[in-house]
């Protein structure tokens, strides 16, 4: 979610003359979709998640990318909503921060579709196949998909325009009420504050 926006805020400051619309699929999703998606990662990754990691190691293999097209049609039919905001906003190209996306999307969608994979990992269900473009964070990660054969662009994981503003050090200690001048370390947990 914060990688799509930071992107359609990029772009709205890069390009201001383009329409640009971030679309949180979750909110177009019910059914099956809305249980996959939506309940089944919540709830793994925050309540059990070793079952999380365990089933995220188990799935990155080629195997998945065989599997899991013949699960999409069943999340599709959960997505309608989705798929009709889409075609009401007729895009040129979408831009997926999701695996979910180009695994689901139907052919009469016609717009090209590009993927930033939002993990410092390219697991195997990233690897939609007619994607137009993918998007990784390091050098790495381009080096592991060239070896199956998936060209990339290293881009990074995209932030929000705001980090990039210079900001006073010395000022923002002083509001932090940090009196001292030792380094500052930032420590960010992941999803709901768990460690998987």
């Amino acid at each position: 979610m914060r990688a799509a926006e930071s992107i359609r805020l990029t772009c709205q400051k890069l390009y201001p003359d383009a329409q640009v619309l971030h679309i949180d699929m979750t909110d177009y999703l019910d059914g099956i979709a809305h249980i996959y998606v939506i309940w089944f990662y919540s709830f793994f990754s925050v309540h059990i998640p070793s079952t999380y990691k365990f089933i995220y190691y188990i799935t990155d293999n080629g195997f998945i990318q065989k599997i899991f097209p013949l699960l999409a049609p069943i999340i599709r039919l959960g997505s309608r909503k989705l798929f009709k905001r889409i075609n009401d906003y007729r895009p040129d190209e979408i831009i997926a921060t999701h695996f979910l996306p180009p695994l689901i999307l139907p052919k009469k969608i016609s717009a090209p579709v590009s993927v930033v994979i939002t993990d410092y990992n390219a697991h195997r269900i990233w690897l939609a196949p007619k994607v137009k473009t993918f998007f990784v964070a390091t050098d790495e990660i381009k080096n592991d998909l060239e070896k199956l054969n998936i060209k990339s662009v290293v881009s990074g994981i995209p932030i929000h325009p705001h980090f990039f503003k210079e900001k006073n050090t010395d000022e923002l200690k002083k509001q932090l009420n940090i009196e001292n001048d030792w380094p500052v370390i930032l420590i960010m947990p992941i999803f709901f504050g768990s460690i998987i």
